[in-house]
């Protein structure tokens, strides 16, 4: 009985051993480890954004995911991944944690910053721990409205969408940019405010903040279609510009539009351009249409187009040019569109100084007005082409038109020196120099070099002179012979700045003399020439009394034998002395009780009168009178008894009158 008792126990000691083998094949020293889940740590000061790039061994480490307070965007490929964050305000300390999980001992990822917007910022590979603190909590920000009709430029598609910073590419830095544009620590502007809105939504908030995150992070991120702005208001005759923009990176497939009848549309794309420019043009009233652009699998969008507005149109006809100081004009017409009435004020955009512009307002009420434009020209200003833009606003709109204003102007030059005899007239040439185009005719006006008026015996007998230049005629009267510095000027014909032109007058006694002698007593008084020079070789007298001129040299126009009397001495001057005598031929009497007087005249105008000298004698005595010679006219000697040596003369013997 004891045996089998003694069996029992050791069956049941085996039964324990083979339980007990069994649990150390099942122990830690038969199986493979438990996966460690390890880390890669990014910390920092004042850290705004970071861009990473992790390559790791795919059989090695398995991604497990990022925690972060940074609003991320992951890009994930087989053995990379990369990742950008950023933040609406500085962080301090951990801000990312990338976790894998380690399938073979010892195995790390490789890890490089591509950018960051940090004070300070490393890396570390670390055995996994609790997440990074806090997440990005809510931050008030402000949606940034899109860009308008009126403020859409063209260069703005020169860089590619989402290019806030205008470096030439989109990066970090735009992402950052983008947040303090949202949450006012950055000034907006049209040009950020375009690049801002990736889904043409029409306005640009956090959503266009992880779109930009997502352009940065992958390369390889497909197309998306965009347009700006997304409302034209568009009257007959005005245009505006679309932009397309490519939210991806990937090329836009091509683009196609389909726009409604009375728009043109027009590719005006620069070569080089990362989008695509479109000017679009009414040509008639659209009322709630809309242009469809197309682009593959990037989409499509619309650009809603009315023309509900009162408006008005602009035009300018004339090429407005005057000379400096002058007055140039044009005619303007504003036509007024569905119902506009109200004052349209005018004006010109950055003018130089010098030119103003009358009207400024024009009234318009329901019908087109045209109206002169009138730019007043200062004389400073320099003859040119002067480009300008000529702005009207009323009614919220604003119309503009380009022209080019011509501004004119011109000198004198010619003769410095004229002389003119008594009576007599003469023409001054005068050249017009023009600069910049001028041609305009000129008004002529005379005055003296100093400003003062000319004599009153001295006169223009042109008035006006033709912009090609020309003779400017001048007559004298009986001015006192000599030099007058005497100063021409010229203003152009409608007004403009006056120039001059000095020169020196020169006047002269006339070649034409006449001498008269008139007497009151019965006496008979003889008048006698005798010419040229001293001795005389020529002499006139009542029994030679010559030819008169212009057929002859000289003579005397009768003879009077008996007084009371007058006789007249005619004689052209060629050079010398002339020497003019009065003889007392016959009766009784006295010089001084004869009345006599001898008046000279020069081309019909007075010159000097000689009354008779206080002599008490009277028959067969001699008065010279005067000579002229080249200085004028020259008071003789008076009366005597002696008769006038002459050449051929001596002595003088005259014949006698038959009585």
């Amino acid at each position: 009985m004891a045996c089998p008792m003694k069996g029992g126990n050791m069956a049941k000691r085996l039964i324990w051993l083979i339980l007990l083998l069994l649990a150390s094949c099942s122990g830690p020293q038969g199986a493979y480890p438990s996966p460690l889940s390890q880390a890669l740590v990014l910390r920092g000061e004042a850290v705004r954004g970071v861009f990473l790039e992790v390559t790791f061994d795919p059989s090695a480490l398995r991604y497990l995911g990022s925690a972060s307070p940074l609003l991320t965007e992951a890009h994930l490929e087989a053995g990379r991944i990369r990742l950008v964050g950023v933040s609406y305000r500085d962080l301090s300390g951990e801000v990312l944690r990338v976790r894998f999980q380690v399938l073979k001992p010892g195995a790390q990822p490789e890890a490089r910053l591509l950018e960051q917007e940090a004070t300070r910022a490393s890396l570390s590979w670390e055995e996994e721990g609790p997440s990074p603190q806090g997440r990005l909590g809510p931050q008030s920000y402000t949606s940034l409205p899109g860009v308008g009709q009126a403020e859409v430029d063209p260069a703005f598609a020169q860089k590619p969408l989402g290019d806030l910073n205008a470096s030439g590419s989109v990066g970090l830095a735009d992402a950052v940019l983008l947040a303090d544009l949202l949450t006012g620590a950055a000034t907006p502007n049209p040009y950020r405010r375009y690049h801002a809105d990736l889904d043409s939504s029409g306005y640009a908030d956090e959503q266009d903040l992880v779109r930009l995150l997502r352009k940065v992070v992958n390369p390889n991120l497909g197309p998306g279609l965009e347009v700006a702005p997304l409302v034209l208001s568009l009257n007959p005759g005005e245009s505006a510009h679309v932009l397309v923009g490519n939210s991806g990176n990937e090329p836009l497939p091509a683009v196609t539009l389909q726009a409604p009848s009375g728009l043109t549309v027009q590719d005006e794309t620069p070569s080089g351009y990362a989008g695509k420019v479109y000017k679009v043009t009414a040509n008639q009233s659209v009322d709630q249409g809309a242009i469809r652009f197309v682009a593959g699998t990037a989409g499509s969008r619309a650009v809603a187009v009315n023309s509900l507005a009162p408006d008005f149109l602009l035009s300018l006809e004339g090429n407005p040019s005057a000379p400096v100081g002058g007055q140039a004009q044009a005619s303007l017409t504003l036509t007024p569109l569905l119902g506009f009435n109200g004052s349209v004020n005018l004006s010109l955009v950055n003018p130089p100084p010098g030119i103003t512009l009358s009207p400024s307002t024009v009234a318009l009420n329901g019908n087109p007005v045209t109206v002169p434009l009138t730019l007043a020209l200062d004389p400073g200003l320099s003859p040119q082409d002067y480009p300008l833009t000529l702005r009207a606003e009323g009614g919220n709109r604003v119309r503009e038109v380009n022209f080019t204003l011509r501004i004119t102007d011109f000198s004198l030059g010619g003769d410095t020196a004229l002389t003119l005899p008594w009576g007599g007239g003469g023409s001054l040439q005068v050249t017009v120099a023009a600069q910049n185009g001028f041609n305009t005719p000129l008004v002529l006006a005379l005055e003296g070099q100093d400003g003062a008026p000319p004599p009153s015996r001295i006169a223009l007998d042109t008035s006006s002179l033709p912009a090609s230049g020309g003779p400017v005629t001048l007559r004298v009267t009986n001015p006192p012979p000599g030099p007058y510095l005497l100063r021409l000027k010229a203003t152009p014909q409608g007004g403009g700045a006056t120039r001059s032109w000095d020169f020196t007058l020169t006047v002269t006694y006339a070649a034409d003399w006449r001498v008269v002698l008139s007497w009151n007593t019965g006496a008979d008084l003889d008048l006698h020439l005798f010419y040229p020079g001293t001795p005389a070789t020529q002499h006139i007298s009542w029994s030679n009394p010559g030819i008169c001129p212009p057929t002859g040299e000289a003579c005397l126009e009768g003879d009077v034998t008996q007084g009371p009397g007058q006789e007249t001495l005619r004689f052209r001057y060629q050079g010398g002395s002339y020497r003019v005598y009065v003889h007392w031929y016959f009766g009784g009497g006295s010089w001084q009780a004869s009345g006599a007087q001898v008046e000279v005249l020069n081309a019909g105008y007075p010159v000097q009168a000689f009354p008779a000298p206080p002599s008490a004698q009277g028959y067969d005595t001699w008065w010279h009178v005067l000579t002229v010679d080249g200085s004028g006219v020259v008071p003789g000697s008076g009366v005597g008894s002696a008769q006038p040596q002459g050449l051929g003369l001596s002595p003088l013997s005259l014949p006698r009158k038959g009585r």
